[in-house]
């Protein structure tokens, strides 16, 4: 198949330490990928390889924005330290990696970073230099060899709700206007189904479907998976309350199924919700109820949930496929009985 002129070009790559080039074959719309990421001095500095690669691995090689955006600036960061310092892409060691991670990954109060943060942070270095020495910006990569900071967590930090709570929290949402009834409907899908915010709130209502006997939630999970989640008795009849009164009885199609409010007129707009909009409601619905708002997030419904059908002695295989971890021990992390179990034999010592 002949290629119309203009759709590649070879850019040389700048010379190794041993003096040997080596050619890319890139394609030739480096410029608009300039424009679309502009990649820090540094990068610009070891030339057009390098800076193709930074480019290519922000706009091709992450698919997950929350990702692209996490390692973006720990990646940035780094280079800004090098930077600062007079060092040179290819002059990056692995001995810079590791000092820089122990020593001046720090908050803004001066303080170190704490370890997860830090293993992201080298997992990301590691991946953009795998792709800078794919493109010949750098000719090894200096991560590679570097150890992260050891880290074993038994449950995760994200604190849960009692399950009183949780009754009393659905409970104190008035249903007088169409807005009472959407954040009524989003805490009960948050406890009931054990979805992540951002799922929740990118549901379609093409997404809300029913076999002729029981309805179901087909959420957009991490990954690009499809997962779908049976919904309870009653919360399909919450669900019946809110179709009918946001007018999107019958609909099935790509519109928004939760959309942004104007609390003012107490109506909704045609703007779907996102996971901070989510959360901003679960934050103000906490605070209606007198639950402390800055314990809690849409995760700690997850938690709960867990917990909740684990103490029931529910299998934990059924518990992961519920919460959609690919890993049962990522399951385990919301196990929050071992904690319960604890307090119980701290309450019982008698000195």
């Amino acid at each position: 198949m002949e290629e119309s002129k203009g759709e590649i070009e070879v850019l040389p790559a700048t010379a190794g330490p041993d003096g040997d080039g080596h050619e890319l074959v890139v394609h030739a719309d480096l410029e608009r990928l300039r424009r679309a990421v502009t990649a820090p001095e540094i990068v610009k500095n070891a030339g057009p390889n390098a800076e193709y690669a930074y480019a290519d691995f922000f706009k091709a090689k992450i698919s997950n924005p929350n990702t692209r955006k996490a390692y973006k600036r720990a990646i940035d960061r780094f280079l800004g330290f090098c930077q600062q310092r007079g060092i040179e892409l290819r002059q990056v060691t692995s001995f810079l990696v590791g000092d820089y991670l122990e020593h001046h990954l720090v908050d803004k109060d001066g303080r170190p970073l704490s370890a997860p943060s830090k293993k992201q942070a080298l997992a990301a270095l590691r991946h953009f230099f795998d792709n800078q020495q794919v493109y010949h910006g750098v000719v090894l990569n200096p991560a590679t060899s570097v150890r992260g900071p050891k880290y074993s967590a038994r449950e995760g930090k994200t604190p849960a709700f009692h399950d009183k709570q949780v009754r009393d929290l659905i409970e104190s949402v008035k249903e007088g206007d169409v807005i009472g009834v959407r954040d009524k409907t989003l805490l009960m899908i948050l406890a009931y189904t054990a979805a992540r915010a951002g799922a929740v709130a990118r549901l379609r209502t093409m997404d809300y479907v029913t076999d002729g006997r029981s309805w179901y939630f087909n959420f957009g999970e991490k990954g690009g998976k499809l997962h779908q989640v049976p919904v309870r008795h009653d919360l399909q009849l919450q669900m019946e309350r809110y179709l009918k009164a946001s007018g999107l009885e019958g609909r099935s199609d790509k519109s928004p199924l939760f959309r942004t409010a104007r609390r003012r007129k107490r109506e909704l707009t045609d703007r779907g919700l996102n996971g901070n909009d989510l959360l901003r409601i679960v934050k103000r619905r906490l605070k209606g109820a007198g639950l402390p708002e800055g314990a809690f997030c849409c995760h700690s419904f997850r938690a709960t949930t867990a917990t909740n059908l684990l103490k029931q002695k529910v299998a934990r295989e059924q518990v992961q496929y519920l919460l959609g971890h690919s890993d049962a021990r990522t399951t385990d992390l919301y196990n929050r009985t071992e904690k319960e179990v604890t307090r119980n034999i701290v309450e019982r010592i008698s000195l």
